[in-house]
């Protein structure tokens, strides 16, 4: 292969002190009302030829559970089980203090047990 030689650039380079760009942020982080978030779950349960829908989370893979629910686990996964007219969320035992402040209404594996899920 043959490579030509297209001439050559020269530019000169200054080094300059420059501060850190502006950060801009809100003072307070927008607010997602828990209609919202019903509306987005019932988006998904529209869009699904299935019975029951299944998301998983992690530390790693959060982003569905707080497009969701609002709910980022910290330290173990967490299962969103989704179906028409009931829901459960299954967590770990370090993970339930933040699953008390997810922004969905939820049912416990008990509940779930009792109705023979």
């Amino acid at each position: 292969m043959e490579v030509k030689n297209r001439g050559t650039v020269a530019r000169s380079i200054e080094l300059r002190e420059v501060g850190p760009p502006p950060l801009e942020y809100p003072d307070e982080l927008p607010a997602v009302t828990a209609g919202e978030f019903e509306a987005r779950i019932a988006a998904v349960l529209e869009r699904v030829d299935a019975d029951w829908v299944v998301v998983y989370g992690d530390r790693e893979h959060f982003a569905s559970l707080v497009f969701l629910c609002n709910l980022d686990p910290r330290f173990e996964e967490v299962l969103f089980v989704l179906g028409r007219g009931r829901r459960t969320l299954l967590v770990g035992k370090e993970d339930i203090d933040f699953a008390f402040e997810a922004n969905c209404v939820a049912g416990t594996v008990e509940e779930a047990r009792q109705a023979g899920l």
